[in-house]
């Protein structure tokens, strides 16, 4: 177990994080303590985001839905019945993508307040920052009910140049916060440019995925698959343009796994952190009733007592 304890820096004009690990319990610091701690959630995304995805792909796989080799991730979710896996678990997977980047918020806003030097600054930062990952969790959403074919494909193509293209960009203002909050202790050298890394990888994925992906279409539409090749689903080998969609396609699944990994290396930041919530009225009066007839009750034991006693 891991005590944290909060002081100020008079000379970072910050706030500082000091770890004290009790002697006594170091032996129950492991997964009981990281699963009751807030660090639980960006686990949680990764893990349900990459479960998704496999269950999703050996189902269209085992159907005959999608070419073995590389299909893309909205494919692997096209047709049902994985279409229906895909579009709720996605769903779920917004849902905790979107609690992991409210915390972040709250967390470097706590922070971010306290820092005289540069308060302004890291709390506008950290605001833009909520909006780009709300933007980009919500784009999940659309990818989840807009499947890519059909009416529903522009929605689509929406929904996903929002979740890697705003991605990619949570990924570098997030690595710019990790950098101005490393003179605060929150975070280590280290951890910063290991999201520097990942985010100019992350980077380099969406350019490939837009690249190839372009450069598929454009030989697809220079000579169109036959009709008995028309017929199957999506990309298969004889199709002009196919090792550009599986470059395209390969891009796609390695920025959404440097996603899931630049996510996980905010458990031990979220494992510091404690948010609470609280409740309260501004109408009092609704509290009366039950004040009068708590004090009925105890008057009328009162009563009873004296009728006892004499």
């Amino acid at each position: 177990m891991t005590e944290v304890e909060v002081g100020y820096d008079s000379l970072t004009s910050c706030f500082y994080f000091e770890e004290t690990r009790l002697k006594s319990r170091t032996k129950m610091v492991g997964c009981r303590e990281l699963f009751c701690r807030l660090g639980v959630m960006p686990l949680l995304f990764s893990l349900c985001s990459t479960v998704t995805f496999i269950i999703t792909y050996s189902v269209a796989v085992a159907d005959g839905h999608v070419y073995p080799f590389l299909p893309a991730i909205s494919d692997t979710g096209g047709i049902k019945p994985e279409s229906n896996i895909f579009g709720f678990c996605l769903s779920a997977c917004s849902f905790l993508g979107f609690v992991s980047v409210v915390i972040r918020y709250y967390q470097y806003r706590f922070v971010s307040e306290n820092n005289e030097e540069h308060r302004p600054r890291l709390v506008c930062v950290n605001k833009i920052a909520l909006v780009i990952g709300i933007v980009s969790t919500g784009g999940a959403l659309l990818v989840a009910a807009f499947q890519d074919r059909g009416v529903s494909l522009n929605m689509h193509i929406v929904g996903a140049l929002a979740v890697f293209g705003f991605g990619v960009l949570y990924c570098f203002v997030q690595t710019y916060l990790s950098f101005k909050m490393f003179a605060c202790g929150m975070n280590s050298k280290r951890i910063c440019l290991i999201r520097l890394t990942i985010a100019f990888f992350s980077l380099l994925f969406f350019i490939g995925n837009q690249v190839f992906g372009n450069l598929a279409g454009q030989a697809r539409d220079r000579d169109p698959p036959t009709q008995k090749s028309h017929d199957r689903p999506h990309w298969y080998p004889e199709d002009s343009g196919f090792k550009y969609n599986v470059l395209g396609n390969a891009s796609e699944w390695l920025m959404a796994l440097s996603f899931f990994v630049y996510f996980l290396t905010f458990i031990p930041e979220f494992n510091k952190v404690k948010m609470s919530f609280s409740v309260k009225s501004d109408d009092y009066s609704m509290l009366l009733p039950f004040q009068q007839s708590g004090e009925s009750k105890d008057g009328g034991h009162d009563d009873d007592d004296e009728m006892i006693t004499a």
